[in-house]
């Protein structure tokens, strides 16, 4: 417990009190946590693998600029802290293409689109009737992998 100003009458009084003891002033309290965020992003770049988590205090759309290095940073997470105790009230993770590439193996194939790990493999049937529909030179017929994200073909 400490001690605060009454704003009336100018006397100490408890920071717990609702009204001043001296004066009967009512102390407004403010039940609501004094919050800010942070959002906190990662950077790849090998010069920054000593401490690749960069804090900011405003989003940007998951695009800033490493301050270290000038590389690109990708978002990572994004904390909620109370400006009282300093402490993490709430804690959120995004999906980020690292967490994504951590869970998918090397070998996987990517989209060179749009970057995704959700493609399929186009099988010899599909290959066939795209060459029987569209020739030899339709698209289905020399490509390997379908995005299912984004439609693209390679």
């Amino acid at each position: 417990m400490s001690l605060i100003m009454c704003p009336e009458c100018k006397k100490e009084i408890s920071d717990k009190a609702t009204v001043c003891v001296h004066c009967g002033y009512p102390i407004k309290r403010d039940e609501s946590p004094q919050t800010s965020k942070k959002f906190i992003y990662i950077c790849m770049s090998d010069s920054c693998l000593s401490n690749p988590f960069k804090e900011f205090n405003e989003y940007k759309d998951g695009v800033q600029i490493c301050p270290d290095c000038g590389n690109q940073l990708e978002y990572y997470e994004t904390e909620t802290i109370d400006n009282n105790t300093n402490l993490v009230v709430e804690h959120s993770v995004e999906e980020t293409q690292r967490n994504i590439n951590n869970s998918i193996s090397l070998n996987t194939p990517k989209c060179p689109t749009c970057s995704s790990h959700n493609v399929k493999k186009i099988n010899g049937i599909s290959k066939v009737a795209g060459a029987i529909t569209f020739g030899f030179f339709s698209k289905t017929a020399k490509s390997q992998f379908k995005c299912n994200n984004c439609g693209y073909t390679w």
